[in-house]
C-alpha cells in the first residue's frame, strides 16, 4: 500500500510539472477521447508577430483585436503560432527553378536580404507560391504551413478548442469581430504589459516602415569586426528617438513599405534635410555589437528622384 502512495505522488508531481511547462500545448486529450487544440484569440487592439521569440527580432506582420490563432509551442513569456499568409516571407530568386520549385533546402528570411533574420526552412523541390519579386533577386511568398512566428502571451486569451477530425488550419488567420477592420483606438497599457508595449502598435498614416529589431537593453556602442567602403541606393527614413543615437536609416522601399538596411551616421549631413527623399550615398560600414543593422557612417550623399 505504502509503495502504491509513494507512486501515485511522483506520478502526481510529475504531471504537475509537466503541465508548468506545456501551458499552452499544441494537442491534447480530452475526457472522452477527442483531440484539443490550444486557440487564441488577440485581445490587443494590435498586436506585433515577430520572426523569433524576442522584441529584438523583426516583425513580420500584425494582428488585430479578435483574430484567432493556433498556439504551436512556448517559451518563455512567447507564443509560438501558425505564420498567417500576410507575414513577410522572402526567399533568393536564384534558389528557384522555372516551375517555382525550391532547388535546394532554402533559408525563408523576414524581409529581402540575408540581413533580415531567417524563421523557417523550405525543403528540396518545395513549390512556393509567389507574391512579388523586388529586383529580380528577392521573392515574396506566402509562408509555409509549418512555418511560426511569434507573439508575446500578454495579450492572448487561451482556450481549448475540440476538433476530432482534423487539425487546426495553419495557413489562415480567423477574424471574429466583425469590426477589426476599422482603425482601433489607441491601446490602453496595465502596469503588467508596460515592458512590452513596443509589441502593441498603432497605426499612423505615416507608418510605413517595417518595423525594425530592437536595440540592446543597454545600448553600449561596442563596434566588431572591420569598417569597409560601401555604396547604397535606397530612401532616407527617420527611426524616431527608440532608436537612439542613430534616428535615420537608409531603406528600400516596396510597395510605399520600407525595410530598413542600416542606421546612419550623418557626420555634416543634417538628415533633417533628407528625410523621404531617394539618394545614392557612400561611407564606411560597420556593425554594433547586439544591434539589428550596420552603421554608415556617411561620407557623400545625394538626391537621385527628390522626396519619395
Amino acid at each position: 500500500m505504502t509503495y502504491k502512495i509513494q507512486e501515485t505522488r511522483i506520478v502526481l508531481i510529475f504531471c504537475t510539472i509537466f503541465q508548468l511547462f506545456s501551458v499552452a500545448y499544441c494537442e491534447a486529450a480530452g475526457n472522452d477521447g477527442s483531440k484539443q487544440y490550444v486557440k487564441g484569440e488577440i485581445i490587443a487592439n494590435i498586436l506585433n508577430v515577430r520572426a523569433k521569440p524576442a522584441v529584438k527580432f523583426e516583425v513580420v506582420c500584425q494582428l488585430r483585436k479578435g483574430d484567432i490563432i493556433d498556439i504551436k509551442k512556448t517559451q518563455g513569456e512567447w507564443l509560438g503560432i501558425s505564420a498567417p499568409h500576410h507575414a513577410e516571407a522572402w526567399i533568393s530568386k536564384n534558389k528557384l527553378d522555372s516551375e517555382n520549385k525550391t532547388i535546394d533546402k532554402t533559408f525563408v528570411y523576414s524581409g529581402p536580404g540575408t540581413i533580415f533574420s531567417t524563421y523557417t526552412t523550405l525543403v528540396k523541390n518545395y513549390t512556393v507560391q509567389k507574391v512579388k519579386v523586388y529586383e529580380d533577386k528577392w521573392v515574396k511568398i506566402i509562408p509555409p504551413d509549418n512555418a511560426i512566428v511569434w507573439i508575446h502571451r500578454n495579450y492572448v486569451r487561451k482556450e481549448m478548442v475540440k476538433n476530432p477530425s482534423s487539425t487546426p488550419d495553419s495557413s489562415t488567420v480567423e477574424k471574429i469581430n466583425s469590426h477589426s477592420s476599422q482603425k482601433p483606438l489607441e491601446e490602453k497599457h496595465s502596469q503588467r504589459h508596460d515592458k512590452n508595449e513596443s509589441d502593441i502598435k498603432e497605426p499612423t498614416e505615416s507608418n510605413r516602415v517595417a518595423p525594425l529589431a530592437g536595440k540592446p537593453v543597454e545600448p553600449t556602442l561596442t563596434y566588431i569586426g572591420k569598417s569597409k567602403k560601401v555604396e547604397k541606393t535606397g530612401t532616407i527614413i527617420l527611426l524616431g528617438d527608440d532608436h537612439k543615437p542613430f534616428t535615420y536609416s537608409i531603406a528600400i522601399s516596396i510597395d510605399s513599405q520600407y525595410y530598413p538596411l542600416a542606421y546612419l551616421s550623418s557626420g555634416n549631413f543634417n538628415l533633417d534635410d533628407w528625410n523621404r527623399q531617394k539618394v545614392k550615398l557612400k561611407g564606411r560600414q560597420r556593425w554594433l555589437k547586439g544591434w539589428p543593422r550596420p552603421v554608415i557612417e556617411i561620407d557623400s550623399l545625394e538626391s537621385i528622384e527628390g522626396i519619395d
